[in-house]
C-alpha cells in the first residue's frame, strides 16, 4: 500500500473530527513532502552534475578500460571500479565525471597514485565480486608494512575505508529528531493505529537514504578534485631508467622548496642552483645531448604534439598557425580564430559553444577542431623529465606528496623507520636536494637526537616498530639544550603519553627505554 493511500484512509477513519490526530496526520504529510522535495532535488543535482561533467546515462560494467595508473597500466572492466557504491572510486568511473577526468596522451584515465598500491586494490575488487569466494579477504596482509601509510590515504581517498574494513572518518553526525520522528500513536488502535506505524516507518527510511546520500553528493564534491583535471597536467618522469608518473601539481605542493620550482617555475634547477635560460641558447651545439634533451624530436614529440612547447604563451598568431596545420580545417576557420585575436590560454579555455560564437558553426569543422584541442592540451599534461636520484628515494617522497595532496588533513609524515635500512643514506642525499634545512620538516620527521646516530634512531624505531608501539617521535627534551633541572625534565614531558629515553654517560656509554605510561 502506497503512503497516499495510508494517509487517506487515516483521513477517513479519524473523519477529521479529532483534531490531535489530525494534528499528526499533518505532521506526517508535511515531512513527507519535505522529504519528498529534497529527494527530488538530490536527485536533480546528480543528473545537472552528470550533464556537466560527464553522462547521465550509465555506461557498460563490461567495458574494458585501461588506466595509466603512476605510469603503470592496468586493465579492469568497469563494473570492478564501481561495485562500491557511494565511494569515490564509484564516482570516477559512473560516467558522472566523465569529460573531467585527467588523460595521458593515449587518452587513458591517468590517476595519481603508486601503482602497485592501487593494484592491490583492484585485485582485492576482483575477488570481492566473485561470489565463489567464502575465504575472508584481508587486502592489508598484502601491503608491505612501510607501505601501509600510504596504502590506508590512497584508501581512505577513494572512500574504501568501510569496504576494506580501515575505517577512519565517523559516521554522519546524528541530527535531534524531527517532531514528526517523536508522535506515538498510543491513543489509536487497529487498523489506524497500523497505518500511521507504516507511514512513521516508511518516512524515517526515507530520511535515513536522504541523510545518506547527501553526506556521500557532499563528500563526493569534495574529495574528487584530487583526481581531476586540473591546469598543470601530467609529468613523466624517468628516475634513473624507470618511468614514473605524477601531477605536475602533487610536485609542487610544497611551493618554496627545490622539487617545486623544478616543476613549477619558469626556471630549472641544476645540482641545487637555480638557472633561467631561453631553450634555444641550450640547444645552440644542435648535435650535443643538452640540445637533443630540449629540441631534438628523437627526444620530445614532433612539433604539433611536443610536450615541451607552452601553448599558453602562444600569441593569436601562433594559434593561426597552429591551426592552418590542421588536416581537415579550412583556412577560414583559422581567420576566425585569427580576428577574433584568440591566444594560446584563451584556445584552451574554448568550448564548443564558444567557438560557435566566433562563427565556427560547421559541425565537422568542429569536431575537427575540438579534437586536435584536445590532443594539444594532452601534449601539454604530459612531458618527460629525467631525474638523477634513486627511485625508491624518490618514489618515497612522490608518495607523501601524494597523500598530503590528497588527504590535505593527514597528519602523517615520513619517518626514517619507513625507509629501507639500505637506503637511508640514499634517502637523506634525495631529501636533502629536494627539501633542504627546514623545508624537510614538512614531509619528514627529522632525527632530533645529538646522541643517536642516523642508523642507531632507525633501528630504536624499527624495535618500536615490531612491538606494535607507536614510532613517530617528536623531540620533548634535551638537556643539553633545555637545562639539566629535573623540574625542567618534568615540565616537558609530564603527562605527554608514550616517551623514549636516550641518556649519554660522560664515559661515553648509551643507553635508554621507552616507558608506555606519561611521566607525572
Amino acid at each position: 500500500m502506497s503512503s497516499d493511500s495510508i494517509l487517506k484512509d487515516c483521513d477517513e477513519a479519524s473523519n477529521a473530527t479529532d483534531d490531535a490526530l489530525a494534528n499528526t496526520i499533518a505532521a506526517l504529510r508535511t515531512a513527507k513532502k519535505r522529504l519528498k522535495d529534497g529527494i527530488g532535488n538530490l536527485k536533480k543535482k546528480r543528473r545537472e552534475l552528470a550533464e556537466e561533467n560527464g553522462y547521465e546515462a550509465e555506461f557498460g560494467k563490461d567495458e574494458v578500460m585501461e588506466i595509466n595508473a603512476g605510469g603503470q597500466i592496468i586493465v579492469v572492466k568497469r563494473g570492478i571500479l564501481t561495485q562500491c557504491e557511494g565511494s569515490i572510486l564509484e564516482a570516477l568511473f559512473s560516467g558522472r565525471w566523465e569529460n573531467k577526468l585527467l588523460r595521458d596522451l593515449k587518452g587513458r584515465v591517468f590517476l595519481d597514485v603508486d601503482p602497485d598500491c592501487f593494484k592491490k586494490i583492484v585485485e582485492f575488487l576482483c575477488d570481492r565480486q566473485d561470489a565463489s569466494l567464502n575465504e575472508e579477504l584481508v587486502v592489508t596482509q598484502c601491503v608491505d608494512e612501510e607501505d601501509r601509510p600510504y596504502f590506508n590515504a590512497l584508501v581512505s581517498a577513494l572512500g574504501l575505508d568501510d569496504v576494506l574494513e580501515l575505517s577512519v572518518e565517523q559516521n554522519e553526525a546524528a541530527n535531534d529528531p524531527e517532531e514528526w520522528e517523536t508522535l506515538t500513536f498510543d491513543e489509536t488502535s487497529g487498523r489506524l493505529k497500523a497505518a500511521l506505524e507504516t507511514e512513521k516507518e516508511a518516512l524515517s527510511k526515507a530520511k535515513e537514504w536522504l541523510t545518506h546520500n547527501e553526506a556521500l553528493f557532499q563528500k563526493e564534491n569534495e574529495k574528487i578534485n584530487f583526481f581531476l583535471q586540473d591546469n598543470n597536467g601530467i609529468v613523466q618522469l624517468s628516475v634513473k631508467g624507470t618511468i614514473m608518473t605524477t601531477k605536475r601539481s602533487t610536485l609542487g605542493f610544497w611551493k618554496d622548496t627545490p622539487l617545486a620550482k623544478q616543476f613549477n617555475d619558469p626556471k630549472w634547477a641544476v645540482k641545487g642552483t637555480i638557472m633561467t635560460t631561453k631553450r634555444s641558447t641550450l640547444g645552440f651545439w644542435k648535435d650535443t645531448p643538452l640540445a637533443k634533451q630540449f629540441n631534438d624530436p628523437k627526444w620530445a614529440s614532433e612539433n604539433e604534439t611536443n610536450p615541451q612547447q607552452d601553448v599558453k604563451s602562444w600569441d593569436s598568431d601562433q594559434v593561426y598557425d597552429w591551426a592552418t596545420k590542421i588536416e581537415g580545417l579550412p583556412k577560414s576557420v583559422s581567420q576566425c580564430l585569427s580576428s577574433n585575436k584568440v591566444n594560446g590560454i584563451q584556445l584552451l579555455a574554448m568550448e564548443r559553444e564558444d567557438f560557435k560564437d566566433i562563427d565556427v558553426n560547421n559541425t565537422g569543422f568542429l569536431a575537427v577542431l575540438m579534437a586536435n584541442k584536445k590532443r594539444l592540451q594532452r601534449s601539454m599534461d604530459c612531458e618527460v623529465v629525467f631525474i638523477e636520484q634513486n627511485r625508491y628515494c624518490f618514489g618515497k617522497i612522490v608518495n607523501q606528496l601524494r597523500i598530503q595532496a590528497m588527504c590535505p588533513s593527514a597528519k602523517h609524515l615520513l619517518s626514517i623507520a619507513d625507509i629501507q635500512a639500505s637506503q637511508q643514506k640514499s634517502f637523506q642525499r634525495t631529501l636533502d636536494y629536494y627539501f633542504p634545512g627546514e623545508s624537510a620538516s614538512s614531509i619528514f620527521v627529522p632525527n632530533d637526537s645529538n646522541i643517536l646516530s642516523l642508523q642507531e634512531h632507525s633501528q630504536v624505531l624499527s624495535w618500536l616498530k615490531e612491538d606494535n608501539l607507536p614510532y613517530r617521535s617528536k623531540l620533548l627534551y634535551r638537556a643539553s639544550h633545555d637545562g639539566w633541572g629535573s623540574n625542567i625534565f618534568h615540565e616537558k614531558c609530564d603527562n605527554r603519553g608514550a616517551t623514549l629515553t636516550v641518556v649519554q654517560s660522560t664515559g661515553g656509554y648509551v643507553f635508554g627505554g621507552y616507558a608506555d605510561e606519561s611521566w607525572s
